[in-house]
């Protein structure tokens, strides 16, 4: 919510909320996001647990397993775009620097760009 200045005891108002996500599961427990305040990031986690704790829900009552689902997620090795891109290149076929040679186009503008989130998703993850 915005707020004229911190602390300032306005009433919480829903519709000047401006940064939020909404959670779609059919889970009690979820950990969408991971707030690294140090670093100053944001680690898209998108968990859902289906099992049911057998005591308090809480973070303080589950540190154990939430200290470790957090070092994993953030020590996880992701490939670049451009090295899993060649990696498919290379299982799949043959790699070119001519556009009109290839079967498929990885580029900045043209065919398959880093803003085609759903494809790259889909087909190459």
């Amino acid at each position: 919510m915005i707020r004229k200045a911190p602390q300032s005891g306005e009433i919480f108002e829903p519709q000047t909320v401006q940064d939020k996500i909404d959670l779609a599961s059919r889970s009690t427990i979820c950990i969408p996001v991971i707030l690294d305040l140090a670093e100053r990031k944001v680690i898209w986690t998108d968990i859902a647990l289906r099992s049911h704790p057998r005591f308090v829900n809480n973070v303080e009552a589950n540190g154990g397993g939430v200290e470790w689902m957090g070092r994993a997620l953030t020590s996880l090795v992701k490939p670049t775009l451009y090295e899993l891109f060649t990696l498919h290149a290379q299982a799949r076929g043959t790699l070119t620097d001519r556009a009109d040679e290839a079967d498929t186009v990885f580029s900045m503008d043209e065919g398959i760009t880093p803003f085609d989130l759903e494809i790259i998703m889909a087909d190459f993850l």
